[in-house]
């Protein structure tokens, strides 16, 4: 492993740390905030299919193709950290895809004390050679609709979540947006009604007066 590449996962690992690494690390994070995540970033992150106005009913299974669907400058790392909250999923997990340019550090999906959190990071296998795919997609977000009635909201960490910047580490992303997903829970068939229709009585002919 060449010197630069094991800067790299060293790097990513203390990132991907930092919210339990101590005040050296709360400092480093501190100073991130103040340029990470910022409107005129250059790279986004996107879930396909978007919010669902219509909702999703119970036991219809669905897969979120996690994209970023625009990086105009070259990248060596990748790292996302989103949270579930709300409704959640029993059978929620994420499916990484294989990226021929990228080396997953870490792939974590752990409970959390209001939902779930997917934290990834993954880092260029060749540091001479910066990520320059027009939409990688870097997995699938998988589950089947609850029969519990509610949202499913999938929020991006704006500071956690990071695109390095080939050559300066800066990051390029841009503040990621917050997705929602409504559950119809069950939907019961109306009950047929038991009531004959009524009919209009047929005119009675009077009797002819010849």
């Amino acid at each position: 492993m060449s010197v630069k590449r094991y800067l790299q996962v060293i790097i990513v690992i203390i990132l991907v740390s930092s919210a339990i690494a101590g005040v050296a690390i709360i400092n480093y994070n501190t100073e991130l905030r103040e340029k990470a995540a910022v409107p005129q970033g250059s790279g986004m992150i996107e879930l396909q299919p978007r919010d669902l106005e219509e909702g999703i009913i119970a036991n219809t299974p669905m897969s979120l193709k996690l994209a970023t669907p625009r990086i105009a400058t070259p990248l060596d790392g990748i790292q996302i950290v989103a949270t579930f909250t709300g409704v959640i999923p029993s059978d929620l997990s994420f499916s990484p895809t294989t990226i021929p340019q990228l080396d997953f550090v870490v792939n974590k999906l752990e409970d959390t004390a209001n939902g779930k959190r997917l934290t990834l990071a993954l880092v260029t296998k060749d540091p001479t050679q910066p990520l320059n795919l027009e939409t990688p997609q870097l997995g699938t977000i998988n589950f089947t609709a609850p029969a519990t009635k509610g949202t499913l909201t999938i929020t991006f960490d704006p500071i956690r979540s990071i695109f390095a910047e080939n050559s300066s580490s800066q990051d390029v992303l841009a503040t990621p947006e917050t997705f929602r997903y409504f559950f119809l829970g069950t939907i019961k068939p109306s009950p047929k009604s038991s009531r004959k229709p009524i009919r209009s009585p047929l005119p009675t002919k009077k009797p002819s007066t010849r």
